[in-house]
């Protein structure tokens, strides 16, 4: 049903944003204290905001559990694209702007949903009855 021709278009762009999302939240929970201990930061404070953050990146509802599911090859590509941009760039601060890249492109992504398109029409049987009483 989702990737049906009607929802396909929704259902790929937010996937490809949640890939985007979980770049982000994968690569900077394995990179973030080394990045911040490289640019100056103890690694008591680097260790502490990586925690916070991880924690946060955590809290999920499960109603975007296909979502996430798909997603998790961000979780994957995460930590080898912050390892090859730490690689390729010799500046500790790549490893930060390199967040904007993914983060980017999740937003792009989610900006080319349409807010206003709606699921299609449920069928006849699947509406309410208009006669049934209403729960009190």
């Amino acid at each position: 049903m989702l990737l049906a021709p009607g929802p396909r278009r929704t259902t790929l762009l937010f996937w490809s944003a949640t890939i985007a999302g979980l770049v982000i939240v994968n690569g900077a929970s394995t990179w973030l204290p080394t990045l911040m201990v490289d640019s100056g930061y103890d690694l008591s404070s680097s260790l502490e905001y990586s925690i916070a953050f991880d924690v946060g990146a955590r809290l999920r509802g499960t109603a975007l559990g296909f979502s996430l599911g798909v997603g998790r090859i961000g979780a994957i590509v995460g930590p080898s694209y912050l390892a090859a941009v730490a690689v390729l760039v010799a500046a500790p601060q790549a490893g930060f702007y390199a967040f904007v890249i993914p983060a980017v492109l999740g937003a792009v992504l989610i900006g080319l949903l349409k807010p206003g398109a709606r699921r299609a029409q449920a069928a006849p049987s699947d509406a309410p009855d208009s006669e049934a009483p209403l729960a009190p």
